[in-house]
């Protein structure tokens, strides 16, 4: 139209020959009506009518001209206006690439509060845009979104043919189709918005799919969509669905391989329709469309004859051994009965929530407990229960899981709720009050047959005792008769300190509460080993980051405010002495060896009386973990201690969550500021 415009042009009357104005230039209407006017005027003789008739026209069309652009002034700020409110919400790059790369969960309430089955939790093995493969990246785009690269966050045609395709509907005069969303739109609608089919909805998702195409690169955007897709079966993000339906991965290198092409196909096409055909469900009609694909990815240059040829024959029917949807509803009522509010359960509106719960560690928490108790019933059936608690050093739940007793009782909660003789994981807070009133590692104790208390001698499990040794060796092999000895010299301290970390069961007041008679809860030793692993304060684990209205607005947000800090726990001398001897415990020679791996770490192994109870807890830079093995109904013949599967359990699952991360410095390795620690790094 510009070519047209710039060269169309009208001879004003009275111009000399060969002057010409262009159509555009404001004297165009001039032009326009001096064509009307009569041809037997003589020259330069004016028309009175005509001018009339023109003077009329020109003012009506000035006033129409003025209407035009008073409504579009009005539609301008209505719009602006609208677009204000629509989008009003945490919708900066922090918060959202907060929100895509967190678990988060869809809670709507029923009439009777919320309930477990009212929340829907969303946790996705994420991936790094890196770790898109061209393949995962290409098959998706042909199914979904052609003109992703170049498109600003929507496209006008796609967008054009569907509301088209809506009206024909309204008329009764067609059948729904696409919806026309842009692989932006449908991250929008995904992550912040919700799926009703509602106009202002639709505006909404285009104005947060404008803004998103200007915080994010179409690398973050296509990941973040990657990895929070639902493709069915409980599987969100395509990590997840490769696991779930394939037994595999969709990066390299992992052991059990990656999804090859025509695997990848299936995947891209599941998430159109994800509960009524994935490649679980509905998978002959998904394989006839995964073959239309592949043909499409040839045509567009990605795939040769050949590799088409080979795709199309990958499309096999093998699934995945890992019942994602499980485990996920475990992480979901774990976190569900760990922190959320009262202000929200009592919430009658949906919402989304954001949880602490990491789907990588969830994932290797699941396999600890069930390789722990599989092992363990190998050496004696007596063994019926496992658990495993991973925090971060702040108190963040990173994963929760539990074996049998999950299932009791409408899903009772062991972890938090469960009542367990701690063992010896309780020892080292007797050794701080020593460290805290000036003794050391070297420090003389005695490992002797001695009774204390009515005829009461505390014996070793080994049955032996090593006589005069220091500290350090009394803590890295866990001798009972010299932290009895500290109880009668610190029991105030060791009580105080106790309550200050938090125990939600009993501890008894006697000497014996330090070699784990008492009953506590597995978070409750996750939480004491949490103070050690942040530099000496206290922490309420949670599982909830904060909470958001369906337009997008916070409404519960966790604050971790000032912790305390226990008066020994203060003491950064003591607290660094004990963490050297945790490390001991874990090095060569110490009761916890199997439980070291490479990076920096201490810990403490328990095992209660009669071998009912066996722990490990301990901590890196990144993570609390604790893991346990018990015996519900009757002590074991073959006693398993908490040096021996639960050490070697924590070994194999950390080693595995820290697998790729740069390994971090304790607390004590790294300089204190102002006479404390440094705050314990978050995990990268």
């Amino acid at each position: 139209m510009r070519g047209v415009a710039s060269v169309a042009h009208f001879t004003q009357p009275g111009e000399p020959a060969g002057t010409a104005t262009d159509i555009l230039t404001p004297s165009w209407r001039t032009s326009m009506w001096a064509l009307c006017e009569p041809d037997d005027r003589g020259p330069g003789e004016p028309s009175e009518g005509a001018g009339t008739i023109r003077r009329f026209l020109s003012r009506i069309g000035d006033g129409l001209a003025g209407l035009f652009l008073l409504g579009t002034a009005l539609v301008a700020c209505a719009g602006v206006w609208l677009a204000s409110m629509s989008v009003a919400g945490d919708y900066d790059r922090a918060s959202l690439h907060h929100r895509a790369y967190s678990s988060w969960a869809y809670v709507r309430p029923g009439s009777e509060g919320i309930r477990a089955q009212d929340v829907q939790l969303v946790a996705p093995l994420h991936l790094q845009p890196q770790q898109i493969s061209e393949t995962v990246r290409e098959a998706f785009l042909t199914a979904e979104d052609r003109w992703f690269e170049v498109h600003p966050g929507f496209n006008p045609l796609a967008l054009a043919r569907a509301i088209a395709q809506e009206t024909r509907v309204a008329f009764g005069s067609g059948e729904n189709g696409g919806g026309g969303s842009t692989i932006t739109q449908q991250l929008v609608k995904n992550l912040i918005l919700t799926n009703d089919r509602d106009y202002l909805r639709k505006f909404r998702e285009l104005l947060i799919a404008l803004r998103l195409e200007t915080m994010f690169s179409k690398d973050e955007i296509l990941a973040m969509y990657l990895n929070n897709i639902f493709f069915g079966q409980g599987a969100y993000g395509i990590e997840a669905a490769a696991r779930t339906y394939f037994g595999r991965s969709t990066v390299w290198p992992r052991q059990s391989g990656t999804i090859n092409t025509g695997e990848t196909a299936l995947l891209a096409l599941s998430v159109r329709a994800p509960s009524r055909a994935n490649p679980g469900r509905g998978r002959k009609r998904l394989e006839a469309e995964a073959r239309d694909l592949i043909a499409a990815m040839r045509e567009r240059g990605f795939l040769t004859a050949s590799e088409a040829t080979n795709a199309a024959l990958q499309l096999d029917r093998r699934r995945g051994q890992l019942s994602w949807s499980m485990h996920m509803s475990r992480a979901r009522d774990f976190a569900l009965g760990l922190g959320l509010p009262t202000s929200l359960q009592q919430r009658q509106k949906p919402m989304v929530v954001s949880t602490t719960i990491e789907p990588e560690a969830q994932l290797y928490a699941e396999r600890a407990v069930a390789r722990l108790l599989e092992r363990a019933r190998r050496t004696d059936r007596a063994y019926d229960d496992a658990a495993v608690v991973i925090l971060r050093p702040d108190g963040a739940i990173a994963a929760m899981s539990a074996a049998q007793s999950y299932g009791d009782s409408g899903g009772f909660n062991v972890l938090s709720e469960g009542r367990r003789s701690p063992g010896s994981t309780i020892k080292p807070f007797i050794y701080l009050c020593a460290f805290a009133d000036g003794k050391t590692l070297n420090t003389q104790v005695a490992d002797t047959a001695r009774e204390f208390r009515n005829g009461w001698t505390p014996r070793n499990n080994d049955g032996r005792y090593l006589g005069g040794i220091t500290m350090a060796r009394a803590l890295a092999l866990s001798r009972n008769p010299p932290a009895v000895a500290l109880w009668f010299d610190y029991a105030d301290c060791f009580k105080e300190t106790m309550t200050q970390l938090g125990v939600s069961g009993h501890l008894p007041d006697q000497p014996s509460a330090v070699l784990g008679t008492g009953s506590v809860s597995p978070l409750d030793i996750a939480r004491w080993y949490a103070a050690l692993a942040n530099g000496g304060h206290t922490v309420d684990p949670y599982a909830i980051w904060y909470a958001r209205s369906m337009d997008g607005r916070t409404i519960f947000h966790h604050d971790l405010g000032p912790s305390a800090a226990p008066s020994v726990l203060a003491d950064r001398n003591a607290r660094c002495t004990l963490e050297k001897g945790l490390k001991d415990v874990v090095s060569v020679g110490g009761s916890g060896r199997r439980a070291a791996f490479a990076h920096p770490m201490a810990g403490k192994t328990g095992t209660s009386q009669n071998g009912r109870d066996a722990w490990f807890a301990g901590y890196t830079g990144r993570y609390v973990a604790v893991v346990w093995l018990g015996a519900e109904k009757s002590a074991p013949r073959q006693a398993i201690t908490g040096g021996g599967l639960p050490a070697l359990i924590f070994a194999n699952m950390m080693a595995t969550l820290h697998q790729g991360k740069t390994p971090l410095p304790l607390p004590c390795d790294q300089p204190a500021r102002n006479g404390t620690d440094a705050e314990a790094a978050a995990p990268g």
